[in-house]
């Protein structure tokens, strides 16, 4: 059933028009699981990683891929600055942010900015016109339930600038609702807003099925986009493949009071959330998408309209 959901959004997107699909690969489990989907969907799979410095052991993602028979394309930071040095200063600033991450609620934005300058000098000068992230349901949920809470905290509860621990208090406040059955979700205050502001495209999601890099001849795609997150987990419950504590290494240690708004939203509502609901905020998040695969509005480009420029130019900077 997940081959099928995973193979019917490939072809209902025409996401490749070729045999061979690079893939951005993490190291953790939702990368490989994808990696699996596609060989056994007939693809050449090429499995490829961007390493900023924050972590220096790739051994267990090598010897997952080696279980399928893939080598590892490995770009390093020191060979990304000596191949393109034209993004050299706009990269260490940015890694430099990443670097202050204990006091940083956003440090995934710069990390994951970091990445996306990298692929898009690499994948423009080796001729790659489509690359496919690990990305599932769960990541495009959150990404749209964030733009949501965060409206709803400026809007509706007036505070007109981020606060971690202010926010985390949101996010707690509807943390039974989720668990709570379909019905009762429905019928809530919370489903009524964010419904409405959804209607008024004061809500979106940043996690589409397709976008253009800004070379303009790549295309990031999400192929597990239909996929849950819970899914991934069951199929590699006592599997031979074994995975480091977090997925990702740049965020992995950062201690809990340190969670980003998605990782709090993914950590307190979704995790053990009504299946029924997580299945409306799926169908939610592809009413953002249109019949290319493409954003049908941006929330993140309007953020700062949507939010206020004060919310917005706070992100990151608050301490607890």
């Amino acid at each position: 059933d997940l081959l099928i959901r995973v193979e019917h959004l490939i072809n209902n997107y025409c996401l490749f028009s070729s045999d061979t699909v690079y893939v951005a690969f993490s190291g953790g489990k939702d990368s490989l699981f994808l990696c699996i989907c596609l060989i056994q969907l007939g693809y050449n799979v090429v499995p490829i990683t961007i390493d900023i410095g924050f972590n220096a052991n790739w051994n267990i993602a090598k010897r997952n891929l080696k279980l399928l028979n893939l080598e590892l394309v490995l770009l390093k930071k020191e060979e990304v600055e000596h191949n393109y040095p034209l993004i050299k200063n706009q990269l260490n600033r940015n890694l430099e942010l990443c670097e202050t991450r204990d006091y940083f609620s956003t440090i995934c934005t710069y990390c994951y900015n970091s990445k996306i300058l990298i692929l898009n000098e690499w994948t423009k000068e080796n001729d790659i016109s489509v690359v496919a992230f690990g990305h599932h349901a769960i990541d495009a949920i959150s990404s749209f339930l964030k733009s949501f809470l965060m409206y709803y905290d400026r809007w509706k509860k007036g505070n007109v600038e981020y606060n971690r621990e202010l926010f985390k208090s949101l996010v707690l406040s509807y943390e039974h609702l989720f668990k709570t059955d379909f019905q009762s979700f429905l019928q809530s205050e919370f489903y009524c807003e964010l419904d409405t502001e959804f209607k008024h495209k004061h809500v979106g999601t940043d996690e589409p099925i397709k976008q253009k890099l800004p070379n303009d001849s790549t295309i990031l795609c999400r192929p597990l986009l239909n996929v849950f997150e819970s899914e991934i987990e069951n199929y590699f419950a006592n599997s031979e493949y074994i995975f480091t504590r977090a997925e990702c290494f740049s965020t992995g240690n950062r201690k809990v009071q340190y969670l980003t708004p998605r990782e709090m939203i993914q950590c307190y509502l979704l995790c053990n959330c009504n299946p029924d609901i997580l299945h409306l905020l799926r169908d939610m998040v592809f009413n953002c998408i249109d019949s290319d695969g493409y954003l049908l509005y941006n929330v993140r480009k309007d953020r700062e309209k949507i939010l206020g420029k004060s919310y917005k130019s706070n992100m990151g900077h608050d301490k607890l």
